[in-house]
């Protein structure tokens, strides 16, 4: 990777820096869900242009934001390192790999307005044997009993891959599919979500 690449994300990053973390805050301010993954996704296409296992979070208010960089592969960690090593001082913006005060909740909308909040301290999950082609799939389980196939199937499906954004920055390489179903579904045991990262690098 050209120094020069990283370079030139981090010169447009510093020019709408201040854009960036007032948007942020008042989508935050307003619950403007479609606005904040906007914003997301704004970022991490500027940061894919330079390599596609790099994934983005945001977080922070209105006088202080962080951007976490974060490696969707093992092997693009390296990449990540040196990206934040190159990050400028800006003021009302910190840089690393993780957030440091992870949110209470996952919060999804759909296009209707219909919206879901689940809580993290809620959530466990379960990976499942390896498929014949390597991949993994993971079980997310809640207590609460629901339909994944009815109607809030989708706010369920989308609360599961706001988990995996926010442990992996996107769906982590040899993961296969992944749902959100009732823990009366699973039996056996399962693990805190907040292990998933931990679990998924020691597979």
């Amino acid at each position: 990777m050209n120094d020069d690449r990283i370079a030139a994300f981090w010169t447009w990053f510093a020019r709408h820096a201040d854009q960036l973390r007032a948007t942020f805050a008042q989508a935050v301010a307003a619950k403007d869900y479609p606005t904040l993954q906007s914003l997301v996704e704004r970022v991490g296409a500027e940061l894919q242009l330079l390599d596609r296992g790099l994934g983005v979070r945001l977080a922070g208010k209105a006088d202080s934001c962080t951007l976490a960089i974060q490696p969707l592969h093992p092997e693009s960690r390296p990449l990540v390192e040196r990206v934040l090593a190159q990050a400028p001082a800006l003021a009302g913006w910190s840089f690393g790999q993780a957030i440091d005060s992870p949110p209470a909740n996952i919060i999804v909308q759909d296009a209707t307005g219909k919206q879901l909040v689940v809580a993290y301290k809620d959530v466990r999950f379960r990976l499942l044997p390896p498929k014949a082609d390597g991949s993994v799939s993971v079980i997310f389980a809640l207590p609460a009993e629901f339909d994944p196939r009815g109607d809030d199937g989708h706010l369920y499906q989308a609360a599961a891959t706001e988990i995996l954004k926010n442990a992996f920055g996107g769906t982590p390489r040899g993961m296969g599919t992944y749902a959100m179903v009732p823990a009366s579904w699973i039996d056996g045991e399962t693990r805190p979500v907040s292990e998933l990262a931990d679990a998924w690098s020691g597979r």
